[in-house]
């Protein structure tokens, strides 16, 4: 482990303080030019031919100082001592402070002249190093479980992120770095989603922000829960530290966006399962009550509904009455124009005639309802009793 190699590592460097516990840095004193040259110069003794690009990868804490430190690409600079060096300068340094734990990032470029060192927005996640990152992680002295929990999950050693961080709630319950670490580790891990989930879940219910939310939608995507993955990012997006979790949030873009659209595909499918379910609901109602209200009385009202219901029920009636009247009597009998009248108590009294061509009146053959509307209609004549009994279509 490099740990255990920087007592010597410090013997070599030439302006690094005396080596021992170092307290954790309270002034400003960021990794400089400087320090890449004292590194280069100690390098080339037992490396002349240094060369290549690589990432210096440190986690920051909320405050600025940098408890862990490791090369996410580089492995081309080919130079341990390097390495050792420049974690160790690191380690000792301190940049502005965010208010947020994140990421930070340095460029390496080196070449014959000696090593320069750039800040740079992120690393390709494709040229991460897992080698070269667990071979060079270098952790402070000061630095506690929540620390080194996050050095070993991004350098991914997962056995040792789940131990640091359950060790660092044992003390500390409420440590939201070790919660987001855990749920984490277990996402990243393969373990049990189910914990990851809770320990999300309360870390985002203590403090909302955009490292809870983070880590929360990571655990949704692992799990499938499309919903809670998207709508937890674009929470994430809008918060206050955004811009410090802006490296993180962009590694899980690709995965966001697949999510929305498989939730606009089932908002579709569900919208089209609605609108089908919708209209086969109608066309049943309407079946139904074409079924039973097949010439639309329902749609009217007074006379010409109880009209309407009579026709309905005795319309057909009345004319096979009349045809087979016409055969026993010998004379053509038909159907006139139905009529209805208003009666007392709000019933209507609905005649159809049933008249023999020569029009006597005492020949005439009248059906003749009493009807109470939505309620009964009842023969109130001899004809009327016969059509009702034999041809009723409302039976």
């Amino acid at each position: 482990m490099i740990r255990a190699l920087r007592p010597a590592a410090c013997l070599s460097l030439i302006l690094v303080a005396a080596c021992g516990p170092k307290p954790r840095p309270t002034t400003l004193r960021e990794v400089t030019a400087t320090d890449s040259g004292v590194c280069f110069k100690n390098a080339l003794p037992g490396n002349p031919g240094i060369h290549g690009e690589g990432t210096i990868e440190m986690y920051v804490d909320a405050d600025g100082t940098i408890p862990a430190v490791w090369f996410h690409d580089g492995a081309a600079i080919g130079s341990p001592t390097y390495f050792r060096c420049m974690t160790s300068f690191a380690t000792e340094s301190k940049i502005e402070a965010v208010n947020v734990d994140h990421r930070y990032l340095l460029g390496v470029s080196c070449a014959q002249s000696g090593c320069e060192i750039r800040p740079i927005g992120k690393a390709p996640e494709a040229a991460f190093d897992e080698q070269l990152a667990q071979a060079t992680l270098t952790f402070s002295d000061w630095a506690d479980g929540a620390d080194k929990g996050w050095g070993y999950y991004y350098t991914h050693k997962y056995s040792d992120a789940q131990a640091a961080f359950e060790a660092q709630l044992a003390v500390h319950a409420d440590d939201l770095r070790a919660m987001r670490g855990l749920a984490q580790t277990l996402v990243d891990s393969n373990g049990d989603l189910k914990k990851a989930r809770a320990v999300a879940d309360k870390a985002v219910a203590q403090k909302s922000n955009a490292a809870t939310l983070e880590t929360l939608v990571r655990v949704c995507l692992k799990s499938g829960d499309d919903e809670c993955a998207y709508e937890n990012f674009v929470a994430a997006t809008k918060a206050p530290d955004m811009k410090e979790r802006a490296f993180d949030l962009a590694l899980l873009n690709d995965q966001v966006k697949q999510v929305s659209a498989r939730l606009a595909a089932a908002e579709k499918t569900t919208e089209e399962a609605a609108m089908k379910a919708a209209a086969a609901a109608k066309a049943e109602r309407d079946a139904k009550l074409q079924k039973e209200d097949p010439l639309g009385c329902g749609k009217l009202a007074g006379a010409e509904q109880a009209k309407c219901a009579v026709k309905e029920c005795f319309g057909a009636g009345a004319n096979t009455y009349a045809k087979n009247l016409s055969a026993a009597s010998k004379q053509a009998y038909s159907v006139g124009e139905m009529t209805a009248t208003p009666a007392a108590g709000g019933t209507f009294t609905v005649t159809i005639p049933v008249r023999p061509a020569a029009k006597k009146k005492d020949a005439y053959q009248d059906g003749t309802w009493t009807v109470v509307l939505g309620e009964s209609m009842k023969a109130a004549s001899p004809t009327a009793s016969v059509i009702s009994k034999e041809h009723n279509a409302c039976k």
